[in-house]
Formats: structure tokens, sequence, C-alpha cells
């Protein structure tokens, strides 16, 4: 059964999925946010960022901090990321129940986090630990936010082919493909000089880039699907 229900409806787009726990309505008059205001006090110079960040403020995916920053070049931890990526494609489980020895009913992120185990998204280390307060990498957030679209029965439009990096050797094989999907489909392009640097941590401002850039690429995929599917000639005018 498809997870996925996408709705086009004038300049309102509905992306949902059957995990949400009601119709999760998380890009409502995109084009209306695409210029939205910046609302945080240490974002006016980010410019790069700003946008994405005030769309997912806006769609309460992520938030800021209780003195009005949002603190871009923080870096962001494992927990933090499956919060956001859950909640991004509407798959957050509030019942998923994963105890381990550091993910348990007091933790705040306990149930992003058994949503993401639960559902195979993310996965815990040989010891049995997810290690939810280790900054995140950028080859971990690429293969977590695969997985993520994946399990949602999603696709990002296809804009061609991956790309080779200068420092290729350093990916990890098990990330390999997930960083050639991201990268065919235009959400990973790595650095002026070539390189991708997989194990460098990812900020709070770069996951939120990475994200809105795969909202719009699932957005635009979805249009696509969508299109196709109204356009095609009924059974009836085929004469079948």
């Amino acid at each position: 059964m498809k997870r996925i229900i996408a709705a086009m409806v004038a300049a309102t787009t509905l992306f949902t999925t059957a995990y949400a726990d009601n119709t999760a309505d998380l890009v409502d008059k995109y084009i209306n946010h695409i210029n939205a205001p910046w609302t945080f006090s240490d974002m006016s110079g980010i410019t790069w960022a700003a946008p994405s960040v005030d769309f997912l403020v806006s769609k309460g995916i992520v938030k800021g901090f209780e003195d009005g920053t949002f603190r871009p070049d923080n870096n962001i931890t494992k927990a933090e990321f499956v919060k956001i990526v859950i909640s991004s494609f509407g798959i957050f489980n509030p019942k998923a129940a994963v105890r381990l020895i550091d993910n348990t009913d007091t933790d705040w992120y306990f149930p992003y986090v058994s949503t993401a185990l639960e559902y195979n998204i993310a996965t815990i280390d040989e010891n049995g630990y997810f290690n939810p307060n280790e900054y995140i990498t950028r080859e971990e957030m690429f293969e977590i936010s695969k997985r993520a679209i994946s399990f949602a029965e999603i696709s990002l439009t296809n804009k061609g082919t991956s790309i080779t990096f200068t420092d290729e050797d350093a990916i990890n094989p098990d990330y390999k493909a997930s960083i050639d999907y991201m990268s065919a489909n235009g959400i990973v392009a790595g650095n002026p000089d070539g390189t991708l640097r997989p194990k460098a941590n990812s900020t709070r401002a770069e996951s939120c880039v990475m994200l809105k850039r795969m909202i719009d690429s699932v957005i635009e995929n979805e249009k696509a699907v969508y299109n196709e599917v109204t356009a095609a000639p009924s059974e009836e005018a085929e004469g079948i």
C-alpha cells in the first residue's frame, strides 16, 4: 500500500504519510513561505540558510532558543537530526518505544529516536548504543535522510548522475549508495574544492538547508507524478 498521499490544490501542497497522527500539512501555502521574514537575531547575515530555517520553523519542525537565537553554526546531534527528519516527512510514531541504555522514557528524544529505530531509519552501534548526543556526521545525515524517504515511499526529483567527490575514499561504504542518490538528485553538491567531507559534523544551518532541499524535491516529484496521473487517458477513452 502506498504510504504517501499528495494533493495539489492551487498554491497549497499537502504532504502526508499514513504514519502521521493526523493529516500533516507540512507545506501549506508553500509559495508564501519562500520569502518569509527571518525571525532570529543571529540569522540576518546567514543569507544562504535563513529562508530554509524560517520555513522549517514556520512548520514547527525546528525551533530556536529562548534568547531569540538559532545558533546556526552549532553542530547538530544525532538525536536532534533524527527529530527534524522524522518530523519533516510525517513519519513520527508517538507510540514507538525502543529502550536502550541511552534512549529511555525520560529522554526528550525518546519517541523520535524510537521511531527511527523501529522503522530502521537509524541504527545502533555494535555495543547497542544510539549515541544520541554525539554530533552527526555529514554521511550519517545523508544516510538517515535517504532511509526516511525510502520508508515513507516518496522520491526526490532526479537531476542527473551522481557526483564523484575527490575524497570518495573517505566515505563509509555502507553510506555510499545513499550519498550517490542524494547527489544525483541535487541534494548534495559537495564543496568548491570537490570534496564531500563525509566525516565532518553538520551544523544546524546545514541540516536545515538540506532538509528544505529535500522537501522541495519531493514536492516537485509529487507534482510531476500527480500531473502524469491526471493527464493519463482513462480506460474508457482508450476503448478498454
